[in-house]
C-alpha cells in the first residue's frame, strides 16, 4: 500500500520443499531440506525524505529449519545419526534498516544505500552444533550473525 510519502508491504510466504533419495537403506528416502523453512511473515515500511532520499525498515519471521537428530550408541562411544532432518528448530526472526539514495537516469537507474542487517541483534538458532570433549557430549548453537552494516551501489538498466 502507498499513501503519500510512506509505502509499505505486508507478506506471507509457504515453502514446502521434499528432497528424494531413493538409494537411501537407513533412513526415509523422501525428507525434508535443511532451507524448507514452511512459513515466512514479513512487512517493510518506506518512507521517501525527498524526491532522491528514502528510508526503510523491515522485519521478517521464519518458522524453524529442519534439523537431523544425534544420539550416543549403546554399546559405544559413538554418536549415531538417528534421522535425517526430521527436528525442527524454534522459529527465526530479522529486522533490518536501510537509507538510500536513488536517481532515474535515461536509461538506467542509480541506488547507492548503507543499512545494519539484525539491527535487533537477534540470536536466533541457525545450526546446531555437537562436539565431544574428554569423552562427554557438548551440544551447542550457532546462532543468526549479529549486528552488522553495509554498503551498496545498485544499478538498474
Amino acid at each position: 500500500g502507498t499513501a503519500g510519502r510512506f509505502r509499505g508491504t505486508l507478506t506471507w510466504s509457504i515453502l514446502k520443499a521434499i528432497r528424494q533419495n531413493p538409494l537411501n537403506q537407513v533412513f526415509p528416502t523422501q525428507y525434508a531440506p535443511a532451507q524448507d523453512q514452511r512459513h515466512t511473515v514479513g512487512t517493510t515500511l518506506e518512507y521517501q525524505l525527498t524526491p532522491y532520499w528514502r528510508t526503510t525498515v523491515r522485519y521478517a519471521w521464519h518458522t524453524g529449519r529442519p534439523v537431523s537428530a544425534i544420539s550416543q550408541s549403546a554399546v559405544s562411544d559413538a554418536f549415531l545419526l538417528d534421522c535425517v532432518n526430521c527436528e525442527r528448530m524454534g522459529p527465526t526472526q530479522k529486522a533490518g534498516i536501510r537509507g538510500e539514495w536513488r536517481k532515474a537516469m535515461r536509461n538506467y537507474r542509480l541506488s547507492v544505500y548503507a543499512g545494519i542487517l539484525n539491527v535487533t541483534n537477534a540470536k536466533s538458532d541457525f545450526i546446531p552444533l555437537v562436539s565431544i570433549q574428554d569423552g562427554e557430549r557438548q551440544d551447542g548453537m550457532l546462532t543468526h550473525l549479529p549486528l552488522r552494516p553495509f554498503l551498496g551501489v545498485r544499478a538498474d538498466f
